[in-house]
């Protein structure tokens, strides 16, 4: 086993959470600009932890929209770049779970337009780990 990166994939910011290792536990790392230097920082990301897969949110819809395949292309650039496997989770409610995540702890609006992306992305990869946990036993 080894870490998982996941990935909340917007226009503007990309939020970003790890696993550990033994892959049990979700924590929220970063938020990214979603511009030129993404992609440079993610490499450096991906080279510090050498992650194993990369999660990344997806709107779950009937049927195909624009926001889906943002997400799908941007999927694919990643395992283009670096050569790493990608998979896409329901990502669904996880930016209103955290908002009432970050309220519920008294941050300031600041705050949450700051974090919310990381932890919603923590979210995703903590329903994800569920999931995985209950295909184990």
């Amino acid at each position: 086993m080894g870490r998982l990166l996941c990935i909340d994939y917007g226009e503007k910011r990309i939020g970003l959470a790890i696993s550990d290792e033994m892959q049990i536990i979700a924590t929220p790392l970063d938020v990214l600009k979603n511009d030129g230097s993404l992609m440079e920082n993610l490499k450096k990301l991906i080279d510090y932890y050498h992650f194993e897969k990369i999660i990344i949110g997806i709107p779950e819809f009937d049927r195909p929209t624009a926001s889906i395949e943002k997400v799908k292309e941007f999927g694919e650039k990643l395992k283009t770049n670096f050569k790493i496997e990608v998979e896409y989770f329901n990502e669904a409610y996880t930016t209103v779970y955290a908002e009432y995540f970050l309220r519920s702890i008294k941050t300031n609006r600041k705050k949450i337009k700051e974090k919310i992306d990381k932890y919603a992305a923590c979210k995703i990869l903590s329903d994800y780990l569920e999931k995985l946990s209950h295909k184990s036993v």
